[in-house]
């Protein structure tokens, strides 16, 4: 909820990757960086937000492997892997749990906290 709600949700994003996960290993901090890129693209986050969470996610691309694994490949092929993870380099994603926090990005559910969204005023 943090990437789509908090007001300094960009800064607390780059202060995560900078410094908690400064030693982390580069599939730790490509699942991070795939999640916010997968977060960026819901309606209930701010244009302003969204623009500059993707110049985050872009600014990291160098993370992304040149290479893929055959299991990845196998399962991008068969339908069982997002092709958003696949390009991050990952042989799973959140497709599956990804409906847990649907209804936390509502237009219903975002009004009712009050919070700056992407929807327009009604």
């Amino acid at each position: 909820m943090i990437v789509w709600f908090a007001d300094d949700a960009v800064e607390s994003i780059q202060y995560i990757l900078s410094n908690d996960m400064a030693g982390c290993t580069g599939l730790m901090r490509r699942r991070a960086l795939y999640l916010v890129d997968r977060l960026r693209r819901f309606p209930c986050i701010t244009n302003e937000k969204a623009t500059l969470l993707k110049a985050l996610v872009t600014s990291n691309d160098f993370l992304k492997p040149a290479f893929f694994t055959k299991k990845a490949d196998r399962l991008l092929s068969g339908s069982r892997l997002e092709r958003l993870a696949y390009d991050w380099g990952l042989e799973d994603d959140v497709g599956r749990q990804m409906k847990d926090v649907l209804e936390l990005q509502t237009r219903h559910y975002v009004q009712a906290l009050g919070v700056k969204n992407g929807y327009a005023d009604d």
